[in-house]
């Protein structure tokens, strides 16, 4: 290195105070074979240090010429922590974890409500059959025991009542083919025959009528010489005395009529309050139920025909619901009594009504075809329009005047 080293190993000490004297040769690579300098001295160089591919092992302390020391201990060379960054992606699931302990069972609820009963089982065999009843005397046979048979090989011929329970009911075919089952049927002995009635008071009023056929409690309960009915439901032709040829089916169905002829109702109160109407035909929920004594009415739908103000009309058709006729041959079909097609008689002829809601117009979506004419109509009225000789005409009241097309 060519440098003088003196006491201590400073340029400006004497060489005899270096205690590297030995140990140290000032030729161009520096060798410390043990060591140098004193305890607790320092060794001052005013040139450069090479050390590469060695190392300074067991220093203490380094001071540097511009002031500074390095004791070993690594500056911060990092700034402040930064933000904390976001989550990262969920891991994997882990295995699943080992089954924990079974927890105590506890107590038991208490009972939960009845169920509902089950269907009825199978009926059981039928018992022995009991002692035969005493015998009963003149025309009245009287039982008060469940079950009563007959001799094996006899007959047991009914004129009279059966009573049961203290209820008079009369059952079985009687004379002139006439059969019933009910309470009073036909407790007046009618001579007229064949008749059915099933129910309490049907026909019990009967005399001389027949071939009718009545069902339901009170149908035909006043019939006396009517024939060729037919009456199904309650209170059907109750009040008929000598009516024929009516056929009411449903309850309360042509229930006031007393000497009508030729009716037809179908349905709950059909013709309820006809009386004195014939050949009118009730087919629908209460048809025709305000209907008195007009005749030759159809109506068709739930309470078409119901108007309580109109009862005497004759000649009319109305068929849809809730649709009644204003005048005698009035025809209207519809569905209200706001929304219909009407045709009514007219002093001038055929008139038509249309109603929609409010709105009377009446729409031809296809073609209307007039018919030429070799004259015009001899009466007309205000407002006729007629195709007479090839020209379209109209009257104005006063005069015809031919259509004019630009």
């Amino acid at each position: 290195m060519n440098q003088s080293f003196r006491k201590y190993g400073g340029l400006s000490y004497a060489s005899t105070n270096n205690i590297t004297r030995s140990h140290y040769s000032n030729n161009d690579n520096l060798t410390i074979s043990e060591k140098i300098g004193l305890l607790n001295s320092k060794i001052l160089n005013e040139s450069h240090i090479d050390l590469s591919g060695n190392s300074i092992i067991g220093v203490n302390t380094i001071y540097f010429y511009n002031g500074n020391v390095f004791d070993g201990t690594l500056p911060n060379i990092y700034g402040p922590s930064g933000p904390q960054g976001p989550p990262g992606p969920q891991g994997p699931q882990g295995p699943t974890g080992l089954n924990g302990k079974d927890a105590d069972t506890g107590s038991t609820g208490s009972p939960g409500p009845t169920g509902a009963n089950g269907s009825p089982g199978t009926p059981g065999t039928q018992g022995p059959i009991g002692p035969t009843g005493p015998a009963g005397s003149g025309t009245n046979v009287a039982y008060t025991n469940q079950s009563n048979t007959f001799g094996s090989g006899t007959t047991q011929t009914f004129q009279g009542q059966i009573i049961v329970n203290n209820l008079q009911t009369n059952i079985g075919q009687y004379s002139n083919n006439n059969t019933g089952l009910g309470y009073e049927v036909f407790i007046s002995n009618p001579s007229g025959s064949p008749n059915t009635a099933f129910g309490g008071y049907c026909l019990s009023s009967l005399t001389t009528g027949y071939e009718n056929a009545v069902y339901g409690y009170k149908t035909g309960y006043k019939l006396t010489t009517g024939s060729q009915n037919t009456a199904f439901g309650i209170g059907s032709l109750e009040q008929l005395t000598t009516g024929r040829n009516n056929t009411a089916l449903g309850i309360g169905t042509l229930q006031a009529s007393l000497v009508d002829l030729n009716n037809t109702a179908l349905g709950y109160w059909c013709g309820y309050h006809l009386n004195g109407g014939s050949y009118n035909t009730f087919i629908g929920s209460e048809g025709g139920y305000n209907q008195t004594t007009g005749s030759y009415n159809i109506a068709i739908g739930y309470q078409c025909g119901v108007s309580t103000t109109l009862t005497t009309l004759s000649n009319t058709i109305a068929i849809g619901s809730n649709v009644n006729p204003s005048t005698t041959n009035d025809i209207i079909i519809g569905t209200a009594s706001n929304n219909y097609i009407k045709f009514s008689n007219n002093t001038n002829g055929i008139q038509l009504d249309v109603l929609n809601g409010t709105n009377t117009n009446f729409i031809i979506n296809s073609s209307l075809v007039l018919t030429n004419q070799s004259s015009a109509p001899s009466n007309p009225v205000t407002g006729t329009i007629s195709y007479n000789n090839g020209t379209l005409q109209f009257y104005n009241g006063t005069l015809w005047e031919t259509f004019s097309f630009t």
